[in-house]
């Protein structure tokens, strides 16, 4: 019996012969009928197995996801579209990731049974690999390989980080201005009455004015605390990024007291069009890092000067720590990738500064060199000039 019964082979013969001739023709054409039923078989068989196959290639090219088999050797057998369109078989890290070495956290050739992340460019997948073991061993020969492209959802998931720290952020931020700022008021009425008196001495004067001075300079910090983490969301404003960086680097004074913080500011009087907080957060990411670059006391510098033929304003942070190792440099704005112990950083910083900056219309580019420092430069298009009176860079160092 054909193992197709919805396909029929049907042999016709026209014939004058006699009974007899019809006879012996129809006994010699049995024997002939038991070798080309094989051949038929066979030819049948390979028709399903093929349609078989290209069943399961389709199947196979459906799913959303790249997928490929792959041996130990990380040799693609088989593939479907989403993984490669190519014909010709290469290395799985060659084919999907354009590497000449095996992706890094790749499981082979030891797998386990949780799902590894792989960078591709500018993409994260999830890489989940299952093994196939060779029939009759226990020698796993083959290994399915599942690539979930997470790029979106995990960039959701840092905004919520983000989110739930700055939350966290304002709610003590509002705390400590109400404990500081009631008794920071009361000092300042204080110094100011004491002032009014004009039987005291000119030093003690002197000295009243310095105390009224911190009081109102504590003030200030309280005061840009409460606007690094306010939670309004998406209002653009015209601001100067001199302004914004006069509010940032108070919030690092304690950070800064073994090292010199020299400001050569000189676009006041141009204007970006951002979002203040979250440029203020760019800032203070970009400070914070570079402070904690340097192991030993150095000079942290913050420049900005306008480029006049391209309209923009670039902020330049040089620090003076050991530079970037070039293993690292390419996974600088990775999200989670941290070279910083366990507790002290999440990897979130310089990945949530580029898209801020590139939100704005900027770019977030570095230079480093090992034992000279590194400076990381912010270019942002200029909204406009101020027509009035050009006011003065500032150049200063702070202690």
């Amino acid at each position: 019996m054909l193992p197709f019964p919805e396909l029929q082979v049907i042999l016709l013969f026209e014939h004058n012969m006699n009974e007899k001739s019809i006879l012996q023709f129809r006994d010699s054409l049995t024997e002939k009928f038991l070798v080309l039923n094989m051949a038929i078989e066979r030819l049948l068989s390979i028709h399903k197995m093929n349609l078989f196959s290209y069943r399961w290639e389709k199947t196979f090219d459906v799913l959303q996801d790249p997928v490929a088999i792959i041996n130990v050797d990380y040799d693609v057998i088989r593939s479907n579209k989403k993984f490669s369109t190519s014909l010709y078989s290469k290395k799985c890290f060659q084919t999907f990731a354009g590497r000449e070495s095996p992706c890094e956290n790749c499981p082979l050739p030891n797998p386990d049974t949780k799902a590894n992340l792989i960078k591709v460019g500018e993409r994260t997948y999830r890489l989940s690999s299952f093994p196939v073991k060779a029939e009759n061993s226990k020698m796993m020969t083959t290994f399915i390989h599942q690539y979930q492209d997470i790029t979106e959802s995990r960039q959701l998931y840092l905004k919520l980080i983000q989110g739930e720290k700055m939350g966290a952020l304002g709610s003590l931020a509002a705390h400590l201005a109400h404990e500081l700022n009631n008794p920071l008021t009361g000092l300042a009425s204080m110094v100011q009455l004491l002032m009014m008196d004009s039987q005291i001495s000119e030093q003690l004067k002197n000295d009243l004015k310095e105390i009224e001075k911190a009081t109102f300079r504590s003030q200030s910090i309280i005061k840009n605390l409460i606007e690094f983490v306010a939670e309004e969301k998406g209002e653009w404003k015209h601001v100067s990024f001199d302004e914004i960086i006069e509010k940032t680097w108070p919030l690092l004074k304690t950070s800064l007291r073994q090292h010199n913080l020299k400001l050569n500011l000189q676009s006041q009087k141009y204007l970006l069009y951002v979002e203040p907080q979250l440029l203020q957060q760019v800032i203070f990411n970009l400070m914070n890092n570079a402070l904690q670059a340097m192991k030993k006391p150095g000079t942290l510098t913050l420049s900005t000067h306008l480029n006049a033929k391209n309209k923009t304003i670039t902020l330049e942070v040089q620090d003076q720590g050991d530079g970037i190792p070039p293993e690292v440099q390419a996974r600088l704005f990775e999200p989670f990738f941290t070279t910083k112990a366990e507790g002290l950083g999440t990897g979130l910083g310089l990945s949530l500064s580029k898209s801020i900056v590139e939100k704005f219309g900027g770019s977030i580019t570095f230079e480093t060199a090992m034992g000279e420092g590194t400076r990381f430069d912010v270019t942002l298009p200029v909204s406009s000039a101020d027509t009035g009176t050009a006011l003065q860079s500032k150049e200063r160092n702070k202690k």
